[in-house]
Parts: C-alpha cells; structure tokens; sequence
C-alpha cells in the first residue's frame, strides 16, 4: 500500500493554481524584456538622431568661422563690407550676415574671377520637405563698392530653427551691425537645431571668433629718382 500511494503521488500533475502562476510569471517576464528592448531601441535611434543634428551643427559653425577667418580687409573703408542684420521672426531670432571673403575656390568655374566674394549666411527652407536649413550665399565681387546681391546659394546645414549673431565693439555686445565698414573684435555664433518630424528637445551650439584689430597692408617706401641713384655710403671711405 505504501508503495503505490508514493507512485500515484509522483505520477500527480500541476494544479490550475500553478499553471496560472506560472503563466503570470512568464507573461511579466516577457513585458518586462519588451519594454527594455523598446527603451533601448529608442535610446539609440536618440543617439544617432542627435549625432547626426550635431554634426551638421559643427559643419555649419566651421563653415562660417573659415569664412571670418577669411574675412576681407582693405585700407579704403569704402572696399569693406561687414553688416549683421537681425532677424524679424517674432519668436525665433533669424539673423542674416553679409560680409567680404578672400578665397581661392571660384562659384563660376568657367568665369574669370577675382578672390574677393560677397557672402551671406541665413535661414531658408526647403520647398519639398519645409525644413529649415542653413544657406550660404557667395557672389563674386567685381566693383567692391558695390558688392554683389546675387550669387550661388547652397545649403549648408538642415535643422536649423535658429539663428543669432552678436557683436563686441570692445565694451558692449551688439545684435545687429549696421556698419558696413567697419569689424567687430568678437562675432558671437548661436545656433538652435530641432527635428521638426520628431518631438525632442533641439539642439542649442554656440561659438565665438575673435577678429581682432584691423590689419593693414605694410606700404612699400617709394624712393625718389635721387635716392634711386645715389650710392650708399659706407663707414669703411678712408
């Protein structure tokens, strides 16, 4: 009798309890693997988004700080062009920035050109997609009095919500530059980069480039005809 009642207690199978339990436990188990799959998931598709926001950041504020550090400088007032013009959107600053380069890469490849060009940083948007990107506009300049209002305009950057320049005189920061003949010694670049098909929180990069002090042309000393033929004199004559 002790035997068979040890093998029918062995042979016995789970009860509706257990299996309830069991299954709760494993439905819990599952959720809780999904949902640390999803927060990883998200977290990298996160990461790559702002990577990729940022680079096209850092590409825009070295762009337009090679273009200062470019900037055109002549003896004439006239010949020089700086103006910083602040934007008029109400609820984002929109800034746009027009100034004389020096460079060697020419707009029109087939064109004679000179190494001085018109350029305009600015935000405009794009029709296929309506994102808001960071355009640079070059020109080049035949009659530097005058400028060049045209140009070739390429897009810099995407993402671009904002953008805000500043100016140091040497005591106060400025919002806006009229003076088309004179630099600034510090430009201040901010910049706020947002994903408008995404409902992240933007991007928001700032840099400042010192111009420094005006530097003029060392001028050659023009000799006269007499000083032209007229020997040096040595201490060595006896």
């Amino acid at each position: 009798m002790n035997n068979r009642k040890i093998t029918n207690r062995n042979e016995r199978g789970f009860t509706l309890i257990e299996v309830l339990l069991a299954t709760i436990i494993g439905a819990l188990v599952v959720i809780v693997a999904l949902a640390a799959f999803r927060s990883v998931t998200q977290n990298e598709q996160m990461l790559e988004h702002y990577a990729l926001v940022m680079a096209h950041g850092r590409y825009a504020l070295n762009q337009i700080r090679d273009d200062l550090a470019n900037i055109y400088r002549d003896e004439d007032a006239k010949r020089v062009r700086f103006q910083g013009i602040k934007g008029e959107a109400p609820d984002k600053a929109a800034d746009r920035l027009i100034m004389y380069v020096v460079s060697e890469k020419k707009v029109h490849l087939a064109n004679r050109e000179g190494d001085v060009y018109e350029v305009e940083y600015g935000i405009s948007e794009s029709r296929e997609t309506g994102i808001a990107y960071l355009g640079r506009r070059c020109g080049a300049v035949e009659n530097k009095q005058v400028g060049n209002p045209r140009g070739i305009l390429t897009r810099v950057a995407e993402y671009l919500n904002e953008l805000k320049f500043e100016y140091f005189d040497g005591q106060n920061w400025l919002r806006q530059w009229p003076q088309k003949d004179a630099l600034p010694e510090i430009i201040r670049v901010s910049m706020t980069l947002v994903d408008p098909e995404r409902k992240w929180p933007g991007v928001v990069l700032s840099q400042e480039v010192a111009l420094g002090p005006a530097r003029q042309p060392l001028l050659k000393k023009k000799l006269s005809p007499i000083e032209k033929d007229e020997p040096k004199q040595t201490n060595n004559q006896p």
